[in-house]
């Protein structure tokens, strides 16, 4: 089984690379952002941690994290960020390895956007960057309903196009 980490700046088009190589071949494929929400929503330990950091605010009426709020703090903050990421990220880190460890597949597809900020290339047979320039970036960002501030806040924490495709072994624009 060859293990594949798909990687890009923000709306680079990862999860339409995503979903068409589910439909179109039957790949599995998981998202690091897809393990993330759903943390928030159920994972106690990371949900008491976030609260026991933040506080209640940090909470939704119905339970979970709130993830506006959640952004709007780490993208205010390094060291909110650098909290946060101390959290999710190896609990992240773990369900990639046991996805891809599960799978029988010839190929498996893990989606990690912050594959050259975690380091973590190593860990995957290969890289796929998914590749736009960054106006194109912006636009579709934006069409999602993303605040300006938080996108260019995110475009500017993010690592380079360069240094996104020094690590590629394929790239797709």
């Amino acid at each position: 089984m060859v293990c594949i980490a798909i990687t890009g700046g923000l709306a680079s088009g990862k999860s339409t690379m995503s979903a068409y190589l589910r439909h179109r071949f039957g790949i599995a494929v998981l998202d690091a952002d897809d393990v993330v929400s759903s943390l928030y929503r159920h994972d106690t330990k990371i949900i008491d941690d976030l609260v026991t950091y933040f506080g209640t605010r940090i909470l939704k009426v119905h339970g979970g994290i709130d993830t506006k709020l959640l952004a709007d703090l780490i993208f205010s903050s390094d060291r909110h960020r650098d909290f946060v990421q101390s959290v999710v990220h190896p609990v992240v880190r773990d369900r990639l390895r046991l996805f891809s460890k599960q799978h029988t597949h010839q190929y498996v597809f893990c989606v990690v956007p912050l594959l050259y900020e975690t380091n973590t290339a190593e860990h995957y047979d290969a890289t796929l960057v998914v590749d736009c320039d960054s106006a194109q970036q912006r636009e579709r960002a934006l069409q999602r309903g993303m605040r300006e501030d938080i996108v260019s806040r995110i475009m500017a924490m993010q690592s380079t196009r360069a240094q996104k495709l020094s690590i590629a072994d394929d790239v797709v624009y």
